[in-house]
């Protein structure tokens, strides 16, 4: 196992290993109305850009993949059913039935490209891309400087 010393003395794996349960419980979907205030309120200028979508079922889509997206941090997964309570939070921000949803993709290329909508106004990347380099980087030097700065 790979290790480094921030500190002298403690020692951390490089690479945390998470069980199929602990993965699955990080990218689950908030499932009560606290959370859903936390983590899916929409901003007037959410709303605005959502606003911009000509019809019911794409505008509420675009505001789910929005809200996935920023918590817990995933893309929705094709034929992934949302609770109707979440469904119904979000679609009231947007100002439509939750039953919109229904008449959504029709065209499967819709879904791709609110993804890159979503990717290019908001900033999201996918971290199998090249971010995932960059962010190796960034780990690596901050490595780097840990061991400088815990040398004698």
């Amino acid at each position: 196992m790979t290790t480094f010393e921030p500190n002298a003395g403690a020692t951390m794996p490089a690479r945390l290993s998470l069980t199929k349960a602990q993965r699955d419980a990080l990218l689950l979907l908030p499932d009560t109305e606290e959370a859903f205030v936390r983590h899916y309120s929409l901003f007037a200028e959410d709303i605005e850009i959502i606003s911009g979508y000509r019809t019911p079922e794409t505008r509420l889509a675009f505001a789910l993949q929005l809200c996935v997206l920023r918590y817990p941090g995933r893309v929705l997964r094709r034929g992934e059913i949302m609770p109707m309570h979440l469904l119904a939070f979000i679609a009231e921000q947007v100002g439509v039935s939750p039953d919109a949803i229904g008449g959504f993709a029709r065209r499967p290329q819709t879904r791709y490209e609110h993804l890159a909508a979503l990717r290019k106004r908001f900033g999201f990347s996918d971290l199998a891309d090249a971010s995932k380099a960059e962010t190796e980087a960034v780990v690596g030097s901050d490595r780097a400087r840990s061991r400088s700065s815990s040398a004698p």
